[in-house]
């Protein structure tokens, strides 16, 4: 798997543009704990792991979303097969939408928003300036044409109310909006309504997320990352911006003299070197737990989860330094109890081969290094 670009933000207060909002609630704060070797709160377990079969029909490169709904898993790939996948819930392959010209196959996939809320798939197929919606049975149901310049769709939801949040694209491509990290759009996708975290410095590289926004349906709450910054926004009821969450990594925080005195690739080598972390992602959320990603020492997929009934939380560093045999991965999936890692292959094979008693427990699980990811489910107990 390629490691992302890295692009820190260096964002200021603007309060003479009327198009952003700035409305901010109090904020709780999340601690990664990362300094221990060890937490008798969090009862972790290996519960089972699920390969995603790789066939000639199935087989995909590195994916950029992955949804787990109803025990069914969608992947989407937007590098290399461009297109959407679907599988059972023992990991076995169903089907996918096709790629071609006609109405309901797909072009090039660029992004795509799964809504629990009304059963669809939105796909932006960038090859043909449409976004196509489709049920969560790969049917084909119709296509919205997007006809204004300023749009350009990355990772976007649609709201209950059926308004759009998008995260923009980049001044680098030419017409959409890259004066703001996040816009509000009208349903017909007409109108920017609002604007939501300017940007007022894009050096070198584009801000890459994979997923930075996320609609928690248990709790009606749209969820969005802006990076860097350390923040978890949401909306309040009239689309005004509310931070709800301040990751907090000690002294591993980039501070504002930080800032002040690095280029951008030097903040983007004190994570690599493991002096600071950062660059939050992967944002998900329920009725229990937060979940979201970060980087750290070189690692793109070292992860965090909240919980918030009881206000804390546990991190792959945490994990690893518990029980370093663990395989570990891109945090994809948040349940009740459990929460579900997308891991390579090359790190399960290591993990079922370092011992016997793994060698018996998964004797016909059957993987080469050159499979599909794997899911790897964890029970995830908190001990009062």
């Amino acid at each position: 798997m390629s490691n992302k670009i890295i692009l820190f933000l260096i964002l200021i207060n603007i309060s003479c543009d009327s198009n952003y909002s700035h409305f901010e609630e109090d904020i709780k704060t999340v601690q990664i704990l990362v300094d221990v070797f060890s937490d008798t709160s969090f009862d972790i377990e290996l519960q089972k792991i699920i390969p995603l079969e790789t066939s000639k029909n199935s087989v995909f490169g590195e994916y950029y979303n992955l949804k787990i709904i109803d025990s069914f898993t969608f992947v989407f790939d937007q590098k290399t097969t461009k297109t959407i996948f679907k599988f059972d819930e023992f990991g076995q392959y169903i089907e996918r939408i096709e790629k071609g010209r006609a109405p309901f196959e797909l072009v090039e996939a660029y992004a795509a928003s799964f809504d629990e809320l009304r059963r669809m798939l939105y796909v932006y197929d960038f090859g043909d300036k449409k976004i196509k919606v489709y049920d969560f049975d790969m049917n084909y149901l119709n296509s919205i044409v997007i006809e204004n310049p300023f749009l350009g769709f990355s990772h976007f939801v649609k709201l209950t109310s059926g308004k759009w949040l998008s995260n923009t694209h980049y001044k680098y491509f030419e017409g959409p909006d890259s004066s703001a990290h996040f816009l509000l759009i009208d349903g017909d996708l007409n109108k920017i309504e609002k604007k939501y975290l300017p940007i007022i410095e894009l050096i070198e590289y584009p801000m890459i997320f994979q997923n930075p926004v996320f609609y928690d349906y248990s709790n009606s709450k749209l969820l969005f990352l802006n990076g860097f910054n350390n923040y978890i926004y949401s909306l309040d009821e009239n689309y005004n911006l509310v931070k709800l969450y301040n990751v907090d990594f000690g002294n591993f925080n980039i501070t504002d003299k930080d800032r002040q005195n690095y280029k951008v690739h030097e903040l983007a080598g004190l994570c690599d070197e493991g002096s600071r972390k950062g660059h939050l992602d992967y944002i998900n959320s329920n009725e229990h737990f937060l979940g979201f990603e970060y980087t750290y020492n070189g690692n793109y997929t070292e992860f965090c989860i909240y919980s918030k009934e009881y206000e804390k939380s546990i991190s792959s560093e945490q994990l690893r330094n518990t029980n370093h045999n663990l395989p570990l991965g891109r945090l994809v999936h948040l349940g009740s109890d459990y929460f579900v890692c997308a891991v390579e292959p090359n790190m399960v094979i290591e993990y079922i081969e370092s011992s016997k008693e793994n060698r018996d427990r998964f004797e016909n699980l059957d993987i080469k290094i050159i499979d599909n990811l794997v899911l790897v489910y964890y029970s995830i107990n908190i001990l009062k």
